[in-house]
């Protein structure tokens, strides 16, 4: 560093005004009590539980995203305790510090600055790096999750503190990660893994973290501690497959991905190859539960066939060997419309997959808003679908569902989109919806499940659902998590009221409608 200051006398200076900036902001009073407390031998479940719950914001996140894919928990968690004794102090530990730095940063937008592509990369490391621990440590799967969301911040950081200064790099890179890494050394003397191990220490934040955000562009180094050396070297591997997925991938790239896997992580090529297959969907995933806008995602099949593209582009030799490239990259991009499309469907009812329905509510609340127009969900839910199960064997389950599917798909219209919202439930969203007009829908719908039958070789097997709606006219603070929420009470009411019927939340000025 000695070095560094001697070119940019300015360096020590800059680092010390990010760290100490006014308008920078410090660990929420939550995420530090939990950081104290999960230090202490004697603290407790319900004791931890009471000072995050103080958060009812952060409670909500963190209950969202235990139940959600990317944890793979076998039973719904429904509070903050059953959380903790299910996934342990740690796990909950380091949840609410992603979530709180993820709410308290970038809050003051910089024009010039991309928020997509940095939650983009940043999500994407995320997501690998626990995929990766998953794979090959277990216990550090947690850890490599916060590093990787975090290995990043610095860049947050000197965006909002030093934006003068920042601007000029940050352009330089045009997007591209490392060309970035370049240009903050040669501009500033520092670059941003510098400034977020700084902040992380100056936060007082765990060692082992703060290493793996310092050393995710190399790795670990020469006599480090082996359980730390492990999450630095899944942090700087997902960094890697950060870089390819999110700065473009070439045949090179890719090999040199699986042989460091393999030499530092002893991760094999068909182990690395099961965790890119399923990293589009976790990190798209994770964006909507984190509430964080990361635009175009690519899939692994997405990127092999980008791949193969710069290749042929750097072998053609002729003008016919260019249109032949050219010829292939309009068939790959057709071919990438359709694996977006597969990715956000669910194949056994046909229907929009969980995460795409949670980002088109999100998005449609947020239009219907502006617009002073209204949104309506309807919620399904097939009646004694475990029975079904048990008596006739899943496979006679699998058509309930593909049958249910067929019922809902024929609403689907430009304005009326239809999900799998998961295992037995279903949604459907309606756009500029009246309250007559969703009334209307759940009769109707409900009528149709009234006549659902499959065949099989035991007979026929009849099927029921009940129904649950509401609309964001009957909502003082409309969201799409307040819908969501009405919706359900609606459908449990359904159910408690002798299931195979529809209840709908009316308007103050109506009586609640139940059919």
């Amino acid at each position: 560093m000695q070095k560094e200051d001697k070119l940019h006398p300015q360096s020590p200076d800059l680092l010390e005004q990010i760290c100490d900036a006014d308008n920078l902001p410090s660990l929420p009073a939550v995420a530090l009590r939990v950081l104290q407390m999960t230090q202490e031998d004697d603290v407790s479940v319900n004791d931890l539980a009471d000072v995050v719950g103080q958060d009812p914001v952060l409670t909500a996140k963190i209950l969202k995203l235990v139940n959600s894919p990317l944890f793979g928990v076998s039973r719904r968690i429904v509070s903050l305790p059953q959380a903790m004794v299910v996934l342990g102090l740690r796990t909950v530990k380091v949840l609410t510090l992603s979530f709180s730095l993820v709410d308290t940063y970038g809050q003051k937008r910089v024009e010039w600055f991309d928020y997509k592509t940095y939650w983009r990369r940043s999500l994407t490391q995320a997501v690998a790096a626990r995929l990766i621990a998953e794979a090959v440590a277990p216990l550090i799967r947690d850890e490599a999750f916060v590093a990787g969301l975090l290995s990043n911040l610095g860049i947050l950081a000197m965006a909002q503190v030093i934006r003068e200064h920042y601007a000029k790099p940050y352009q330089q890179a045009a997007g591209k990660h490392a060309p970035l890494l370049q240009a903050e050394q040669s501009c500033l003397g520092f670059t941003h893994q510098k400034v977020a191990r700084s902040l992380f220490e100056h936060w007082n934040l765990p060692d082992d973290v703060c290493q793996a955000v310092a050393l995710h562009h190399t790795g670990r180094q020469p006599g480090t501690d082996e359980q730390v050396g492990l999450l630095i070297d899944t942090n700087y591997i997902a960094a890697c497959v950060a870089d390819l997925f999110c700065d473009g991938a070439t045949q090179e790239g890719l090999e040199e991905l699986q042989q460091m896997a393999g030499q530092r992580l002893k991760l094999d090529k068909p182990g690395l190859e099961r965790i890119l297959e399923m990293l589009q969907q976790r990190v798209k995933e994770s964006a909507v539960l984190l509430s964080v806008d990361i635009g175009p995602t690519i899939s692994y099949e997405q990127l092999r066939e980008q791949a193969v593209v710069q290749l042929a582009k750097l072998s053609v030799s002729s003008e016919v060997d260019l249109v032949a490239a050219q010829q292939r990259e309009v068939v790959s991009r057709q071919r990438q419309k359709e694996l977006e499309k597969a990715a956000n469907t669910d194949s056994l009812s046909g229907l929009a997959n969980r995460a795409a329905f949670d980002h088109h509510l999100e998005q449609a609340v947020r239009q219907a808003l502006a617009a002073k127009r209204h949104v309506g969900l309807i919620l399904c839910d097939l009646d004694f679908f475990k029975k079904i199960n048990d008596t006739y064997g899943h496979p006679i389950g699998d058509l309930v569902i593909a049958a249910t599917g067929d019922i809902l798909s024929a609403y689907r219209c430009d304005d009326v989109f239809v999900a799998r919202y998961g295992g037995e439930e279903f949604a459907i969203a309606i756009s500029n919806c009246t309250y007559s007009r969703l009334v209307r829908l759940s009769q109707e719908i409900c009528q149709k499940f009234r006549a659902g039958t499959v065949l099989c070789s035991q007979g026929t097997v009849r099927f029921n659902a009940s129904l649950g709606a509401a609309s964001t006219e009957v909502i003082s603070a409309p969201s799409a998590a307040a819908l969501v929420a009405l919706a359900d009470k609606f459908l449990y009411l359904a159910k408690k009221r002798g299931r195979a019927r529809a209840c709908v939340a009316a308007p103050p000025n109506k009586a609640n409608c139940s059919v």
